[in-house]
């Protein structure tokens, strides 16, 4: 007989594959307006304003609690300073798809690509030496 202590086996559940349009509706912003901070979905509708950020944040969280997304907390430079995800289950995001170049790459032998490394690593020194100089 078992033990009502031993653990049962976890199934193994397949990820839940979200696209970017359905993960651009899941997900909830905190910005800083002129007004104070400020809650925004994928439409720019406003949901909810706020004095502080961490007001906002937790505003944020409950409202993306509730439609199991994520919230994007930005920083005042409008930098992404947290990313808080609430999913129910696992799931995997769709990757993006690499385009192809617009333009047919360039074909050149072998000297005239080692130079041209050589002339972008000089540059790049030249340019950090100048702002230590600085």
């Amino acid at each position: 007989m078992k033990s009502s202590t031993t653990r049962k086996p976890k199934k193994d559940k397949t990820p839940r594959l979200i696209t970017r349009k359905q993960l651009d509706k899941l997900t909830l912003e905190v910005y800083r307006f002129p007004e104070g901070w400020v809650v925004i979905d994928h439409q720019d509708v406003l949901r909810s304003t706020h004095r502080t950020q961490a007001e906002a944040a937790e505003s944020g969280r409950k409202l993306a609690q509730k439609r199991s997304g994520r919230l994007l907390v930005r920083g005042k430079n409008g930098r992404i300073r947290k990313r808080e995800y609430y999913w129910t289950g696992p799931v995997r995001i769709e990757p993006l798809e690499l385009l192809p170049p617009s333009f047919p790459p360039l074909n050149g032998t072998r000297k005239q690509i080692e130079k041209a490394v050589k002339n972008a690593i000089r540059s790049r020194l030249n340019a950090e030496a100048g702002r230590q100089n600085n």
